[in-house]
């Protein structure tokens, strides 16, 4: 399988994880750690995996801000205790819809792979 396509899918499938834990609301997600713990996981490993897209791909969404979601990555892995939901909040709300936007789009330009015709 594509390598890009095999990050993108788990990107995406992170994305799900986040928006299905998330969907009770902020109260429910700020009131349950372990909640706030997987979270944080998806986040940082579909952040991490961001870094494996190749930098071709990565150019033709230029509206997301790659270097910070990879800046955010090592915020959340390396100042751990310092963690402001409230910033992780806003991301979740507001920013990862338009990631899972680019993420589609970029799986839509790939090729399909021999077993998907």
């Amino acid at each position: 399988m594509n390598r890009d396509r095999v990050h993108l899918l788990f990107i995406q499938r992170c994305i799900g994880n986040v928006q299905r834990l998330t969907q009770p609301g902020e109260a429910d997600f700020r009131a349950d750690e372990d909640k706030q713990a997987s979270v944080l996981y998806y986040m940082q490993s579909l952040s991490e995996a961001t870094k494996n897209i190749s930098q071709e791909l990565r150019d033709t969404q230029p509206q997301i801000a790659w270097v910070q979601i990879r800046g955010f990555r090592n915020r959340i892995a390396h100042d751990y205790l310092n963690v402001d939901l409230g910033l992780v909040w806003r991301i979740i709300t507001v920013e990862l819809e338009s990631l899972r936007a680019a993420v589609e789009a970029m799986l839509a330009t790939l090729p399909p792979e021999p077993d998907e015709t």
